[in-house]
């Protein structure tokens, strides 16, 4: 689930989205999971950044959280604008980074659901 960095209405929309998972475990799929909570759009420069941060790390456990968070980036749009992935037009950004560690980490989490470790 996305936590928009950037705003306080995404953590209503995560604890939203967690009783949707809850409801839906209790009415019929109880092994619908809850992969984890990512921090989108994060920009420590923003006091709103750092104070949404601080409640997601006081609010969720380490085990609910990607270690891995998504910087605030003007190239994603820019390359979006283009019709284009930002590994297309900026391979070497830090945002490209991000999402290619985010992906290594969804696809591990993946592998260790399918195993039974998690």
């Amino acid at each position: 689930v996305p936590v928009d960095a950037g705003s306080s209405y995404s953590i209503k929309g995560l604890r939203k989205a967690l009783e949707w998972i809850s409801t839906v475990q209790r009415s019929g799929n109880p092994d619908l999971r809850f992969l984890g909570l990512l921090l989108n759009r994060v920009d420590l420069r923003r006091g709103i950044s750092r104070v949404i941060l601080q409640d997601v790390k006081k609010q969720f456990m380490r085990e609910q959280r990607f270690k891995t968070s998504l910087p605030f980036s003007h190239l994603v749009p820019a390359a979006e604008y283009g019709k284009k992935t930002i590994f297309e037009d900026y391979p070497e950004s830090k945002a490209a980074q991000s999402y290619e560690t985010l992906a290594n980490e969804v696809l591990s989490l993946c592998n260790s659901h399918l195993k039974g470790q998690v």
